[in-house]
């Protein structure tokens, strides 16, 4: 919720956004923010129609941030 107060963030121009992290590994701390970040009101409220998913898994994976314009 900091970030979100700090950066200006306009998600006009994208479609979508998938965040898909394993919340088991140590590494997923930056990816878990952006998501929070992301799902702010502020931030939602510049593009209604933008689709942000999260897919949690439990598989070991690397995170990841898919954005389609």
């Amino acid at each position: 919720k900091k970030m979100a107060s700090k950066i200006r963030v306009v998600l006009r121009p994208v479609k979508s956004i998938v965040v898909r992290f394993c919340p088991f590994e140590p590494n997923v701390e930056s990816t878990r923010t952006f998501l929070g970040c992301i799902n702010h009101k502020k931030i939602q409220a510049t593009n209604k129609n933008c689709e942000v998913t999260a897919d949690v898994r439990h598989d070991g994976s690397e995170p990841l941030v898919d954005v389609m314009f």
